[in-house]
């Protein structure tokens, strides 16, 4: 009972974190992609793809 709950969350989870993104096949596709955006991308674990996050990159911070 415990494992086919565990089965739907996962499945939601991935569903809900890879199905309404776009995916990119290449780190290449998606960087090019997030500079024009000013966004940052990361290896997705569930589909092994690349995302774009949903919040602007930031600007590193100037030294004093």
């Amino acid at each position: 009972m415990a494992a086919r709950h565990r089965k739907r969350r996962r499945a939601a989870r991935v569903m809900r974190g890879c199905t309404s993104k776009v995916r990119y096949r290449s780190l290449a596709s998606a960087i090019d992609a997030a500079v024009r955006h000013a966004l940052t991308w990361y290896r997705c674990p569930y589909c092994g793809g690349w995302h774009l996050t949903s919040r602007a990159r930031r600007k590193p911070r100037r030294r004093r």
